[in-house]
């Protein structure tokens, strides 16, 4: 199951604006666990 999903996701990458989403979403992701780490932060610092 995980070579299928290794070769789709092979697959989606080799094919053009795929990549871009992709990497788009993982900004996105990235973006998001930063603000939820400041969040976490500043509701465990009470001030």
């Amino acid at each position: 199951m995980r070579r299928f999903i290794a070769t789709v996701t092979r697959w989606l990458l080799d094919n053009g604006p795929v990549r871009e989403v992709i990497s788009d979403l993982l900004r996105n992701r990235e973006r998001e666990s930063r603000a939820i780490a400041l969040l976490r932060t500043l509701s465990s610092n009470p001030s």
